[in-house]
């Protein structure tokens, strides 16, 4: 798999190639229509995450009913470990250190009322620590729809990515 990159980030295998044992993850999404012209229009093909762990507790986010990693679209100029501590401190308030990569998720979302139409998206998930812990009170920009920030000592049932969250909450907090 050799993806296209935006301006100088690397292919998906360059990547993995410079950081060694990263975790390779394909997956299809399905997506209501309107929700998939959404996320088809967004120029950036590429989203970057933060797995934050702090005293046997990893750092959650939780939009619509469901918990996932703090993490977003990777801005022009950014490289991918600056945009992972980016979007954690935006959607958590809290300040980390990236240590490694991961793992990288290639997903290709599929408009669920015409399966021909899809795109591939590239996701990379950082490992990340903190000395302060402290969330913030108003979690996420205006608009994001983050409901609650949470350390949790346990990766939640209906967490977006489980097995990938539960495989890193084991090898890195436990």
């Amino acid at each position: 798999m050799n993806s296209p990159s935006p301006g100088s980030f690397p292919s998906t295998d360059d990547l993995a190639a410079r950081y060694g044992d990263v975790r390779r993850r394909e997956n299809e999404i399905a997506l209501a229509s309107e929700r998939w012209a959404a996320v088809e229009a967004n120029e950036s093909k590429w989203g970057v995450g933060a797995f934050c762990h702090h005293d046997g507790a990893v750092l959650l986010i939780r939009e619509r009913g469901e918990w996932l990693q703090p993490g977003g679209i990777l801005e022009p100029g950014e490289t991918p470990a600056e945009g992972a501590r980016r979007e954690l401190r935006e959607e958590t308030g809290v300040e980390a250190v990236i240590e490694d990569l991961a793992a990288i998720s290639t997903q290709t979302f599929v408009d669920e009322s015409d399966p021909s139409k899809c795109f591939e998206f590239y996701f990379v998930t950082f490992l990340a620590t903190t000395t302060d812990p402290t969330t913030s009170a108003d979690p996420g920009l205006d608009g994001e729809g983050i409901d609650d920030v949470a350390w949790l000592d346990r990766i939640p049932e209906n967490a977006f990515e489980r097995d990938l969250l539960v495989d890193l909450f084991r090898s890195v907090v436990e």
